[in-house]
């Protein structure tokens, strides 16, 4: 009875990728986009999509049809604010649930010519979702050179005190700490404590101690700890 069981299980096991393969058809809805990274839907209008081209290109689709003319040009017959490509370029688009009211969107970069990420805000003219936005109306919210001055990390269980922002970066480049600064070794050292492991415990190998932390000196964060 188990054998028989079993054989129809793997039976119907063969046969649901089959089943799944035949309801699932790919169509193409836009073509002629260059390099795209993110579709994002109008939080206001179904008819209006936007897709990311890596160039700098912000390509409204109105109705299915790729419109001719870019929503916003941050390439280099545009602003010429993109450093490309890679894993550079204009990366990715954020439209907030009252877009339809405020027309401000959010575009993440990376910039010339340093090659910097950054966040802008721009504002939509209000007259027609298909304009170009306004430009004179760019926000930078700032910008980082990957791991180069200071970094976060969101932990949360395991022993960590909720609801606590611990630090503070300086709001222009180059962002070095400005309050509270945290090592990474006493990063290792908190979560080694939470797990119950001694910062300066220490094993042997090939006749060198290697520490939990570097040189056994790391120093756990008690504001972290709840």
């Amino acid at each position: 009875m188990r054998k028989r069981q079993l054989g129809m299980v793997c039976a119907a096991a063969l046969l649901w990728p089959a089943i799944v393969s035949a309801q699932l058809r790919a169509t193409t809805y836009a073509s002629g986009l260059s390099a795209p990274l993110a579709f994002v839907q109008d939080p206001a209008d179904p008819a209006n999509q936007y897709v990311v081209e890596q160039g700098g290109l912000i390509r409204l689709i109105r109705n299915g049809v790729v419109q001719g003319t870019p929503f916003l040009n941050l390439g280099p017959t545009g602003l010429d604010v993109v450093l490309c490509c890679g894993e550079r370029g204009l990366l990715g688009l954020a439209l907030p649930p009252d877009y339809g009211t405020s027309g401000r969107f959010y575009v993440n970069f990376t910039r010339k010519p340093d090659g910097h990420t950054v966040i802008a805000r721009f504002t939509r003219p209000s007259t027609s979702p298909t304009l170009i936005p306004n430009v004179e109306n760019e926000r930078m919210y700032g910008f980082h050179g990957h791991f180069s001055s200071a970094n976060c990390m969101l932990l949360f269980g395991g022993g960590i005190r909720k609801g606590l922002a611990y630090g503070r970066t300086a709001d222009r480049h180059p962002m070095v700490p400005v309050e509270q600064p945290v090592r990474l070794i006493d990063l290792h050292a908190t979560i080694y404590r939470l797990l119950g492991i001694p910062a300066d415990m220490w094993y042997e190998t090939e006749g060198r101690p290697f520490y939990a932390t570097k040189d056994g000196k790391g120093q756990a964060i008690e504001a972290l700890i709840a």
